[in-house]
């Protein structure tokens, strides 16, 4: 079992380090590599989790010297709210088929990077590229014409060159809403600041 808290000689780097690579190369039971998922999203770096070509977990250590771990009421919450519920790990796509009249799709795609430097599109081995941006859009005007209501999210590039219209010309006959929206990923606590998102709907 882990201690609630982080901290002291548990809660170093090198604690980390080494249950990242058991997680990576130890092939831990299901229930195991659920807690250590736990456990690395509130102890990863700024809260991210993402992996290497490899599909290995590549995040550092950023936890700091406390960070809470076990909620004991919080997972038994989780728990019974998602009786019933089926979690699929595949192509979303495969959501299709499980609509009903009262489905509702929220889609939170990799967004599409609004500088060279600026763009975060690897959460997993492959990219994800305009090519399925343009793939996503096309999903969501099936689900849109099978009377579906959806919402999706994703940045602004218009905020960076006003004649990037990408996601407008994407998404022509939508729903799109600005919004300005903190974001406290960068390693700079200086370069913190607002940025725009898009807010995309068919409804």
């Amino acid at each position: 079992k882990e201690n609630t808290m982080l901290g002291g000689t548990r809660g170093q780097k090198g604690d980390f380090m080494e249950r990242r690579t058991f997680f990576n190369e130890g092939g831990p039971d299901d229930v195991t590599r659920a807690a250590l998922f736990i456990f690395f999203m509130r102890t990863c770096y700024n809260g991210i989790y993402s992996v290497n070509r490899s599909g290995k977990l590549s995040v550092t250590f950023g936890a700091g010297n406390r960070a809470k771990i076990l909620e004991e009421d919080l997972l038994r919450l989780n728990h019974k709210l998602l009786q019933g519920v089926v979690i699929l790990d595949g192509d979303y796509r495969r959501t299709a088929k499980y609509a009903g009249e009262k489905t509702f799709f929220y889609f939170d795609p990799p967004y599409k990077p609004v500088n060279e430097s600026g763009g975060c599109t690897s959460y997993m081995p492959d990219d994800f590229d305009d090519h399925d941006q343009i793939r996503l859009a096309e999903f969501c005007r099936d689900l849109g014409n099978a009377g579906r209501q959806m919402n999706a999210s994703n940045s602004d590039p218009r905020e960076k060159d006003p004649t990037n219209t990408f996601f407008d010309d994407l998404y022509d006959g939508f729903h799109i809403q600005r919004l300005s929206i903190f974001r406290s990923v960068c390693s700079i606590a200086e370069k913190r600041k607002p940025v725009n998102e898009l807010l995309i709907r068919n409804y």
